[in-house]
């Protein structure tokens, strides 16, 4: 059978979509979790709206048998809008390829296994990445630029200037474009552009917890990069617009900017602390951090379970999910308090990826140093990811999946998502900060 577009559009849709999703899903534990809805949507699949739960019908309570039933209530409910974004990585097959296996089209599919396998992988890590973001699009920031004109040397270190704002080891990849800005988020006027580069090499292992060494391939065009300065992938910034466009290239809502108000004031369109497009501030849209130490870190767990328990809808965690560094401070803590009696041998791994009897889940990309307890149920207030369709889709209109490259002899690949995270309820969610001491080193050790 003769390798045509036409077979290959086939191979892709019948052989790489399905794994894509599958393997998307099954590789990070917090999406298996996540809802997702389409019925929210609007009829031009450009925004969902959500009703936001602020208050519950109060119309009622006792009254004498003469007496009149109180005036009828209504819940207080607010509909806010989000706007879905579009995630999409390209993937290029040259027509010579194609031509080597014009006898067969599996051998054009075993030749193009690096490509599209490459290019999945980038997916799922990318939207991850992002899943746990703050929605600004910052995903590190520099460290220090003094050996940057030397070596081409750049040390980053955690998003936001947080000591749990990220993990620059599991996102930073070779071939990736940076895009390096002196503020968080762009702009025009006041945001002072530092420039772009390709990453040719990472160091994950520079000595110093949560920072790596990335160089950068010759001819950069960065300038006056200065420690601080925020990193971004290529011209995903909130408040950036490419020529032409009307919405900008922010990324869609994550973890931080749900978790941590701090990070992400207004969300939804709502704020704990001030005022937006007239309406007043609302307090009861704050999450709660519980910050925790290496002496308190149990009994201070247990304070944010209580925490949630008492706002969320069944009254109990659904799990916890954290970066792994931050499970093995918890293991490491649980060692020191452990006693052995009558014991002849001892397995030295344990099992302890869980707390309170719910599961624990880790998350490569997950910040480090922060833990976050899920509550039960999408009802609850937990997030929600809305979209128009299945969620990972090839870009398959106007003549499939495999368009020609305008007067080359290439064809491009579009593989897309178009999605947004929202949620119901913002006051359910919990989190423990500080856990930012050696990974798996206890107290006196």
């Amino acid at each position: 059978m003769a390798a045509t577009t036409q077979t290959v559009i086939q191979l892709l849709q019948l052989h790489y979509l399905p794994g894509i999703v599958r393997q998307f899903n099954a590789a990070y534990p917090l999406l298996r979790f996540i809802r997702q809805r389409s019925d929210t949507v609007d009829g031009q699949g450009e925004k969902a709206v959500i009703a936001i739960e602020l208050g519950l019908n109060e119309g009622g309570g006792f009254h004498g048998e003469s007496a009149d039933v109180p005036e009828s209530g209504y819940p207080r409910i607010r509909r806010v809008e989000v706007t879905l974004k579009q995630l999409t990585f390209r993937a290029r097959l040259t027509y010579k390829l194609m031509r080597k296996a014009r006898t067969n089209a599996y051998a054009f599919a075993r030749a193009a296994q690096l490509q599209m396998t490459g290019t999945r992988e980038a997916f799922i890590l990318t939207a991850n990445t992002y899943l746990w973001g703050d929605g600004s699009g910052v995903i590190c920031r520099v460290k220090d630029a003094s050996d940057l004109a030397s070596d081409r040397i750049l040390i980053l270190d955690r998003a936001y200037g947080l000591p749990d704002g990220g993990a620059p080891a599991a996102i930073i990849r070779p071939g990736q474009v940076l895009h390096i800005l002196d503020t968080k988020g762009y702009t025009p006027g006041v945001t002072t552009d530092r420039g772009t580069c390709i990453v040719e090499a990472v160091d994950d292992d520079t000595g110093t917890e949560g920072e790596i060494a990335v160089r950068v391939e010759a001819g950069h065009t960065l300038n006056g990069v200065t420690a601080d300065d925020y990193v971004y992938l290529q011209n995903t910034i909130e408040g950036w617009f490419d020529p032409g466009e009307t919405e900008d290239n922010r990324p869609a809502m994550g973890m931080l900017g749900f978790y941590d108000d701090s990070l992400r004031d207004t969300l939804q369109g709502l704020s704990p602390t001030q005022s937006v497009g007239g309406q007043q501030p609302e307090p009861q849209w704050k999450p709660r951090k519980v910050p925790v130490t290496q002496a308190t870190l149990i009994p201070r767990m247990r304070r944010a379970k209580n925490l949630l328990s008492k706002k969320s809808e069944r009254g109990r965690i659904g799990f916890v999910i954290s970066s792994y560094e931050t499970h093995e401070r918890y293991a490491a803590q649980l060692d020191q308090k452990v006693e052995f009696r009558n014991v002849r041998s001892l397995d030295a791994l344990w099992d302890v990826a869980e707390f309170d009897g719910r599961p624990w889940f880790m998350d490569h990309t997950a910040p480090d140093g922060r833990m976050f307890f899920v509550p039960v149920g999408t009802g609850g207030g937990f997030i929600s990811r809305f979209a128009v369709d299945d969620f990972i889709n090839f870009v398959d209109e106007g003549g499939g999946a495999m368009q020609r490259v305008p007067n080359k002899t290439v064809f491009d690949t579009l593989l897309t998502a178009v999605y947004e995270y929202g949620i119901r309820r913002r006051n359910v969610l919990v989190s423990a900060t500080g856990l930012t001491w050696e990974p798996g080193v206890g107290p006196g050790e």
